[in-house]
């Protein structure tokens, strides 16, 4: 179960820069896209088990627990893990810059997924000592079924500090995503 407060900002040189002006701007800088909390028009569908939320509490003292009031402005999973559909951008990126604020209940676990393959662990963390892939920021390891159980996960890399904080209280991401290059 996961809230997310979201912020995009999107790397489409298609699209023109709002920011551009007369006085100038920022030579080979990209576009910035925000992703709309008022509905879900930027993203490939809403799954049932997301939506908009004016308010959201969680409960410290119980298990993934949380609630929410009506309104907008705040994204909300609103299904137990591991029930529920994923949440996609409608739009297809390379490089990408990314900001977003999370607040998880006690005891979650989920993800920012990038290009369907790369995630970043948004996981209640709070009071680990030696964090792991696994853990708050952590990239998740990649994983091979052909491989045997204790060495089918790889690639994982875990934050440099854990930053998490209590769940319940907001927690900000900033993630500057460079896309594979062939």
């Amino acid at each position: 179960m996961i809230v997310l407060l979201v912020f995009v900002w999107s790397c489409n040189p298609d699209q023109p820069d709002p920011l551009e002006t007369d006085q100038g701007n920022i030579p080979g800088s990209l576009p910035f896209t925000a992703l709309s909390l008022t509905d879900f028009s930027g993203c490939e569908k809403q799954p049932e088990n997301w939506a908009m939320a004016g308010a959201v509490f969680v409960d410290r003292s119980a298990e993934m627990k949380m609630e929410h009031s009506p309104g907008s402005g705040i994204i909300v999973n609103t299904a137990p893990a591991p029930e529920g559909a994923d949440l996609f951008s409608a739009f297809e990126h390379g490089d990408i810059e990314l900001e977003l604020d999370v607040m998880v209940p006690r005891g979650s676990n989920s993800g920012i997924y990038f290009q369907g393959r790369y995630e970043i662990q948004v996981f209640d963390s709070w009071g680990v000592e030696d964090p792991q892939h696994l853990d708050m920021g952590g990239i998740y390891q990649r994983w091979d079924d052909s491989k045997p159980e204790e060495t089918a996960g790889y690639e994982g890399h875990a934050p440099a500090i854990n930053a998490s904080k209590s769940p319940g209280l907001w927690q900000h991401y900033k993630i500057l995503f460079h896309a594979p290059k062939f």
